[in-house]
């Protein structure tokens, strides 16, 4: 995304979302330990980049709109070039009746300038979730560029399955999530987060041979027979994720099989259970005193 790490920190300093000191502390962490700072500032505070994009909209003054909501308005984005889109992540939609262009950079004037001339007209600017916005704009130029075809034919022999795995997993857990759902659908891989016990789609777009490796995988490292496709099963593993998180997790896997492939529920376990304390809980400091 446009927005820099500094500029993304300073807006969660700014709206209360980070502390100051804490963040500058951190940073000194992160230079000894060597890890990059915002994903050392994550994993303290235990929150999901979107977060902090969501307070440079907020520092900003800024709206950030819900995707699943919007609708792409395909007349004004073609007046835009793909190579515009792909940089710049400019893209036109309708929400609620309402014309709105979402950017990746508010800060960008002489870009937000070329795109009101281009598409003829002057829209409200908005910010959303970064990952689903880079979906929508990777969608979109998959199916409007004729070589984009040609790069997804590929697509999934060079998918990272170890790589996609830990990305799943590490947001999973920034967000504090319960369970993550992998279903085959004829689209191909939905993967789909339980937060506070409701469901919420990860943004990611994969082929079925992505869903059929990343099953396979988990499937592995839960001790499953992957060859058993027409039968339920049940496994578990302890999965590490590295620095800056440096801790282990334990997660339970169930299978069953479904029309398309095989349905994968991952429960995450005893991520909560070194640190809770009563404020943790909730309970307000009189409550403590007495």
């Amino acid at each position: 995304m446009a927005l820099t790490d500094e500029l993304l920190l300073q807006a969660g300093v700014a709206t209360e979302l980070l502390d100051g000191e804490t963040v500058e502390r951190l940073k000194v962490e992160a230079r000894r330990q060597r890890v990059p700072v915002l994903s050392k500032v994550l994993a303290h505070y235990r929150i999901p980049v979107s977060a902090l994009h969501r307070a440079v909209a907020e520092s900003r003054n800024i709206p950030f709109i819900d995707l699943t909501k919007a609708s792409i308005e395909r007349k004004l984005l073609k007046k835009l070039p793909g190579s515009l889109i792909k940089r710049k992540h400019f893209v036109p939609v309708q929400m609620d009746g309402n014309l709105l262009l979402i950017t990746a950079d508010p800060d960008d004037m002489a870009g937000i300038t070329s795109a009101t001339r281009l598409m003829g007209a002057e829209l409200p600017i908005v910010m959303a979730e970064p990952k689903r916005l880079q979906l929508l704009v990777d969608n979109y130029l998959a199916t409007s560029v004729m070589a984009a075809v040609e790069e997804n034919a590929t697509a999934s022999q060079e998918t990272d399955l170890v790589g996609l795995l830990d990305t799943i997993l590490t947001e999973a857990y920034l967000t504090r999530a319960s369970d993550v759902h992998l279903l085959t659908e004829e689209e191909g891989l939905r993967i789909r987060l339980r937060i506070d016990g409701s469901l919420s789609d990860y943004p990611l777009a994969a082929d079925q041979s992505v869903a059929s490796g990343l099953v396979s995988r988990i499937k592995v490292l839960a001790g499953l027979d992957i060859a058993e496709q027409r039968q339920p099963q049940d496994g578990g593993f302890t999965y590490h994720l590295a620095a800056p998180f440096d801790l282990d997790f334990n997660i339970r896997v169930a299978t069953a099989p479904t029309r398309l492939g095989e349905r994968i529920t991952m429960r995450l376990l005893g991520q909560e259970s070194g640190g809770l304390t009563l404020t943790d809980l909730g309970m307000l400091e009189q409550d403590l005193a007495r």
